[in-house]
């Protein structure tokens, strides 16, 4: 079964702001049809092409209805109407209005004038004034909202029972949909776009739709096994096993050469060195470094601390040697790593208290999600990127 889409109506003037709607949807794994012309145009090829997405690549249909919207001849005779058609065929077929700077009153006026039918029925809320609420929750937030009860549309289309639930979660290039992929988790326009946000800020959104998800997932589903595939960020690999611990969920990760299952019984004989050194007497924070590559990450996290000034109290080394990385690097192995970062860091803050851990890895990304699923009920965490000479702050877990 392929992945399912929203169609998204809107008029030229709305774009802007579908754009955002469309962000806060691919953070939730609902993957937006927009016309990015706003109401195409009235020529044989864009009414089939509308039809035939409605019909055949969509879940549902939400028209984001402006004054303009309804004054559109495309979204009237092609768009809606082919929708209303689909809805009348099979009820599961979605409808969702989002009204915006009209309430629902005039929402039904226009709709019944336009349709035949009363859309404020199928709306949930209405976006007033410029970019607040009458309640004053920003046009983001409310974005952010309607996603989430988008999301548990989907979720509830699923066939049931569901023990297991695969998706595409990418932060660096999307990938083909595959046909067991219930949903797809899409960040990649969100770190290629260069605006405002600050990369904290980008994964603070990803985070929160991670979050959203899993709260979805449990309402709807309990605790099925995720079944994830995708082109990530190490960072990304993190906030993944962050959002769904080993505590809620086991994970079946995709790997260059099979699946890491979460839930595999750990190496019992990995050879594997744990060296711990203090530092800085002033310092708060506990450096963690992970290396089961090649090349250790010590050189690259000194070249850090010469740059910032910012020394940690306690250093924590676990290296895995190479030659046992290209001989023993499997599930179980990985699995085994995580297990021993999660107790040494536990043992050491046991001790002593710290502000912050800043954590330093060359690990397998599905490695890094077993990781990131052990990081609870500690002090923040402090992740970085290396763009193949420094390590940059990247997100911080708390």
């Amino acid at each position: 079964m392929a992945i399912k889409k929203l169609f998204i109506c809107h008029s030229r003037a709305a774009a802007a702001e579908v754009h955002m709607l469309a962000a806060a949807l691919r953070l939730r794994g609902i993957v937006p049809w927009v016309d990015q012309q706003g109401g195409f145009s009235l020529g044989d090829a864009q009414i089939d092409t509308a039809r035939r997405v409605i019909r055949e690549e969509c879940f549902g249909l939400l028209i984001y209805a402006t004054t303009e919207a309804f004054e559109s001849d495309f979204i009237r005779r092609v768009e809606m109407n082919e929708a209303l058609s689909a809805h009348d065929d099979d009820p599961a077929f979605q409808l969702v209005a989002l009204p915006r700077q009209i309430d629902f009153r005039e929402l039904t006026r226009l709709s019944l004038a336009a349709y035949g039918l009363d859309l404020a029925g199928f709306a949930s809320r209405a976006l007033t004034r410029n970019g607040v609420n009458a309640e004053g929750t920003t046009l983001d937030a409310l974005f952010t909202e309607v996603a989430r009860e988008l999301l548990l549309k989907v979720l509830a289309l699923t066939p049931m029972p569901l023990d297991s639930l695969q998706f595409q979660y990418s932060t660096r290039d999307r990938l083909a949909h595959e046909a067991d992929d219930v949903f797809c988790v899409d960040a990649t326009r969100l770190f290629a776009e260069f605006g405002a946000m600050t990369d904290g800020e980008r994964w603070g959104r990803l985070h929160q739709g991670l979050r959203d998800i899993k709260v979805v997932v449990s309402q709807t589903l309990g605790r099925p096994r995720l079944q994830l595939h995708g082109s990530k960020h190490l960072t990304a690999a993190f906030l993944l096993g962050y959002a769904f611990p080993s505590t809620a969920f086991e994970l079946d990760l995709r790997v260059k050469h099979g699946v890491w299952a979460t839930d595999c019984r750990p190496a019992m004989d990995l050879p594997m060195s744990v060296d711990v050194r203090g530092g800085s007497a002033s310092s708060t924070s506990l450096h963690v470094e992970v290396s089961t590559l090649h090349q250790t990450v010590a050189g690259a996290v000194r070249r850090y601390v010469k740059r910032t000034g910012r020394s940690p109290l306690v250093t924590l080394r676990i290296t895995v040697s190479p030659v046992a990385y290209d001989e023993m690097m499997t599930n179980a192995a990985a699995v085994a790593i995580a297990h021993r970062v999660r107790q040494e860091v536990a043992q050491i803050v046991g001790r002593q208290p710290f502000e912050e851990i800043d954590l330093f890895a060359a690990v397998p990304q599905a490695l890094a999600t077993m990781i990131g699923q052990r990081l609870n009920a500690l002090p923040p965490v402090q992740l970085y990127e290396y763009d193949g000479q420094e390590y940059h702050p990247s997100y911080r877990l708390h």
